[in-house]
């Protein structure tokens, strides 16, 4: 008997002794293997992303706002946006905190009325709000208001919109709102001195995205003092734990002391008010003295006609 007999033979007994079990074990794998491409060929079911929280901040590490907290923050916001929503904005202004109306609108009602009619003539309806970063019981929120044209259009794409940060302080027990970004105010005693002038920082006013130092300087000579005038490189630096930006308003903030001159200056650095490192010292990078200064002089003539020129740093 050849091998494909025997081989054919042996086939036969086993599927003779076997075969319902093996028909048995091969309809349960059919059943199961087309189950499973079933299941996988089945259109999913879509389910509402229900992730959204408007009370849970884009910058995770500062932490959400506490529940104890959330209600009273939340109301405080839409209080103040329906005020300005309904042209309210007597009752709007009062919400303010007390650096937000001197910072922003220098006391003045007024001032305050020209940016909430601007905004909210054309951008008042749909207010959404998102908690963006939270701090040391400073709630900053992201706010978006949508134009009127959605209301006509009757749909959400190609519509104009308006975004701004609004921050809830609590001030003298109350919560207030500090709006266009802007945060805190905080009064410094911080100074400098050398044989040329004399330094005093004032104060810091903190907004989400930038800080600015109000310094005053003392020019002690009989020349006069150029602090930075936008003819050299990096005037004026902000030393934040060895990371240096540079003051972002040199070309309208004139830097220039006369003789015998007592003078206030602004300078203001981009810095993230939820950044974790400090500010350490504000550099003045290049003071010229000048004997004869004239505003037509050239860098290269500066640099000819100057007693002294040297680098000045007030710590922070």
């Amino acid at each position: 008997m050849t091998f494909n007999s025997k081989f054919t033979m042996t086939v036969r007994k086993i599927f003779k002794k076997y075969g319902k079990t093996v028909f048995i074990i091969f309809i349960v794998w059919l059943i199961i293997f087309l189950f499973n491409m079933y299941l996988r060929n089945r259109p999913k079911k879509l389910e509402a992303n229900k992730t959204y929280n408007p009370d849970n901040p884009v910058i995770d590490y500062g932490g959400s706002v506490p529940n104890s907290q959330k209600q009273s923050v939340n109301e405080t916001l839409d209080t103040y946006l329906n005020y300005c929503k309904n042209k309210d904005y007597d009752n709007a202004f009062n919400m303010l905190t007390n650096d937000c109306k001197a910072y922003l609108y220098n006391n003045d009602i007024n001032e305050f009325k020209k940016y909430a009619s601007n905004v909210f003539e054309k951008f008042n309806n749909y207010s959404y709000v998102q908690n963006y970063s939270n701090q040391d019981k400073v709630y900053i929120y992201e706010v978006t208001i949508l134009s009127n044209d959605i209301l006509s259009t009757g749909t959400t794409g190609g519509y104009e919109k308006y975004q701004e940060k609004i921050t809830i302080i609590e001030e003298d027990g109350v919560k207030k709102i500090a709006n266009q970004g802007y945060i805190t105010h905080e009064k410094l005693s911080r100074e400098a001195e050398d044989d040329f002038m004399r330094v005093k920082v004032k104060c810091k006013d903190m907004s989400y995205s930038r800080v600015s130092y109000t310094l005053e300087v003392k020019n002690k000579t009989d020349k006069t003092i150029v602090i930075a005038d936008y003819n050299a490189g990096k005037e004026v630096t902000l030393n934040i734990e060895g990371e240096y930006q540079l003051a972002t308003n040199l070309a309208i903030q004139e830097s220039i002391i006369k003789p015998g001159e007592t003078k206030e200056l602004e300078y203001i650095f981009d810095k993230f008010y939820d950044s974790k490192r400090e500010d350490t010292q504000i550099n003045f990078n290049y003071v010229r003295i000048i004997p004869d200064f004239d505003f037509e002089l050239t860098l290269e003539q500066q640099k000819e006609q100057a007693y002294k020129i040297y680098s000045f740093n007030i710590n922070l």
